[in-house]
């Protein structure tokens, strides 16, 4: 009677435990079904970090294989931190969802290449009998958003004949400028620079060649800034170039470079060579300038002097 008994719980064990295998199975089907048709990355996380569950689109959108993500700490694979050692409780993927609270927002995903993938990610506490035992996590590629956002974002501040910053692009750039040379406490100096007899140009070859004209001219001058620098257009033949961290003497070698270089390498036309030469303005910002009309008001009253005093020239306003 005894073994029997025994016999029996043994087997109502056994019944038991393949139920329970069967019902997380079912549940792993439903999970993978629900996974597959919304077509974003959803993995689940307990409270130490350690992987519950995986649907097949992390692996496909992150490039690593289930068994990697199931078995090394997940969030530390993919999630791209600033902070190179955040640890996963201060992670406000994770931490916000242990606390009850729901988190969404942009992140960086790293894959397997190493490449970053921008998404976006929503976070929700799992909770089971009234106590969080976990963190579901729901994330989805935003590659082709974030490159429309820049391409937007290059369409509202280049200049579209030319490839330079626009006005505004460049003027939001000197003001940022402003700001940091006040608080670093470094020179820095603007060009203001003005084709000469540029309408000649236009009424002689067209505005084809006009246009020619001062695509050359932006490709000759990227060629001689640094990174750092920055150059745009202000309008018709009318540009400048802003050199961080170069005082009133340097400012003025680079001009007097770029002026010597356009008016050695006139533009190449199918009407033949247009020749063009170059007045130019130097100044350098002061700690007394209150708003940048003050230093484009120096450099522009610079250009003027280049301009009225026989052109293709350089003049200073300090």
């Amino acid at each position: 009677m005894v073994s029997l008994l025994i016999t029996l719980l043994l087997a109502w064990m056994m019944l038991h435990l393949h139920q329970q295998r069967h019902a997380i199975q079912v549940q792993k089907y439903r999970l993978d079904a629900i996974g597959a048709a919304v077509g974003e990355g959803i993995y689940v996380l307990d409270t130490e970090g350690r992987t519950l569950y995986v649907n097949k689109a992390v692996s496909h959108l992150t490039g690593y294989n289930e068994q990697k993500l199931y078995h090394e700490n997940l969030h530390q694979l993919l999630h791209q931190h600033e902070e190179n050692d955040l640890p996963l409780q201060q992670c406000p993927i994770v931490s916000k969802a242990l606390k009850g609270i729901t988190f969404e927002g942009d992140e960086q995903f790293k894959t397997r290449t190493g490449e970053l993938l921008p998404v976006v990610v929503t976070s929700q506490p799992m909770i089971e009998r009234g106590q969080i035992t976990g963190v579901v996590t729901v994330f989805r590629d935003i590659s082709d958003r974030k490159e429309a956002e820049r391409k937007l974002k290059r369409l509202a501040t280049t200049d579209s004949l030319t490839g330079l910053s626009n006005r505004r692009a460049l003027l939001e750039r000197l003001h940022e400028e402003q700001r940091l040379s006040k608080r670093l406490g470094h020179p820095s100096s603007l060009l203001m620079i003005d084709f000469d007899h540029f309408k000649q140009i236009n009424d002689e070859y067209g505005h084809n060649v006009g246009d020619l004209v001062l695509q050359h001219f932006a490709s000759l001058a990227r060629s001689c800034l640094r990174e750092t620098d920055s150059i745009g257009r202000l309008g018709g033949e009318e540009f400048a170039i802003l050199l961080p961290g170069t005082d009133l003497e340097g400012a003025v070698q680079l001009a007097e470079r770029l002026r010597h270089l356009l008016e050695q390498t006139p533009t190449e036309t199918t009407d033949g060579p247009v020749p063009m030469t170059l007045s130019i303005g130097v100044t350098t910002l002061h700690a007394s300038d209150t708003t940048s009309s003050e230093l484009l008001s120096r450099a522009d009253a610079a250009l003027y002097q280049a301009k009225s005093g026989g052109r293709n020239r350089i003049e200073v306003r300090h």
